[in-house]
């Protein structure tokens, strides 16, 4: 009895570009970010700054904690750890005065105390 290899092959043929076809709609959907992603890591980049060519300084947030770390090429150094929240989070705004308020009550409350601004002095003259 022959064995029907056209038959055979156009079932490969077809098991292939089925495979295919779902391949390429899993990674188009990916792509175009349809799947809603689980962002909820324990660790979140809140900014970053480029410090040079390779080096960069990036603010985390871990743990209820800041950190801001230094990376560069083979190393990530960790160089203030912050306990607080962030600043600017909308819970912070909500609850505190802005800056420009806490300046102009610190500046009352030095004014009241009779604090007078330091003035500038010339720097004394080298002795010869």
């Amino acid at each position: 009895m022959p064995v029907p290899t056209v038959g055979y092959l156009e079932v490969m043929g077809g098991l292939v570009l089925v495979v295919a076809l779902i391949l390429v709609m899993g990674w188009a959907v990916k792509r175009m970010g349809l799947v809603p992603a689980n962002h909820r890591g324990v660790v979140r980049v809140l900014g970053g700054i480029s410090l040079g060519g390779r080096e960069r300084a990036l603010l985390l947030e871990a743990d209820g904690k800041r950190v801001l770390v230094g990376v560069a090429p083979g190393q990530v150094r960790p160089l203030l750890v912050l306990d607080d929240e962030h600043p600017n989070s909308s819970s912070d705004a909500s609850q505190g005065p802005g800056f420009s308020s806490a300046l102009e009550q610190a500046q009352t409350q030095i004014h009241q105390a009779g604090v007078k601004p330091a003035t500038p002095t010339k720097p004394e003259e080298p002795v010869s």
